[in-house]
């Protein structure tokens, strides 16, 4: 990661910048616009989103912080989901809830979903041409899902549907449906 960001400062650099936050730069001449041709990601948190909402009390919160997914990916921005999974501002290790709460709240379809935590987070991680697609040349770590369908995953927020995990080509953990509580 720390060459990433040193290629990300070198360009920035180069383009006179008076400040920056995040993606966001802006030039000398005032000129604000998001820099991603230096490889900078857009992961988003969904689940950092609803922990962290207005928490005034005796009102509905308000929405806030939701990454502009749909305008970035009209950009031809590739986007990743992650959980941001720490105990002050998102305790959940589910990255299925996470595609579920992408769909609902950020209207993300669940090809999409899916594609964000899969090849567009490889991508992300800088690690795109060894995991993220199932291809030949590649790792091979995937889940197999007990749905008949990828569109059902977010279906089901917080039902474990995993029936196997395969680590680097592997078999590290496998489920039947038998006793699981699946159909």
């Amino acid at each position: 990661m720390g060459s990433h960001l040193a290629d990300v400062w070198f360009q920035v650099t180069d383009l006179d910048v008076v400040s920056g936050s995040g993606s966001t730069v802006t030039t000398a001449d005032g000129t604000e616009y998001l820099d991603f041709t230096a490889g900078i990601a857009v992961v988003s948190l969904p689940m950092c989103n609803l922990y962290l909402q207005d928490r005034a009390p005796g009102r509905t919160p308000r929405r806030r912080g939701i990454t502009l997914l749909h305008e970035l990916a009209a950009r031809g921005i590739p986007l990743a989901l992650a959980t941001d999974f720490n105990p002050g501002t998102s305790p959940t290790p589910s990255l299925p809830l996470v595609m579920t709460v992408a769909c609902l709240s950020l209207r993300l379809t669940p090809s999409e979903a899916l594609a964000a935590v899969t090849v567009n987070a490889a991508a992300a991680l800088g690690i795109g041409d060894e995991v993220g697609t199932i291809e030949p040349g590649r790792q091979a770590d995937l889940a197999v899902w007990g749905v008949p369908t990828h569109r059902q995953i977010p279906y089901w927020p917080g039902a474990d549907l995993v029936r196997a995990v395969v680590k680097r080509g592997r078999i590290v953990l496998e489920r039947t449906a038998a006793g699981s509580g699946w159909a």
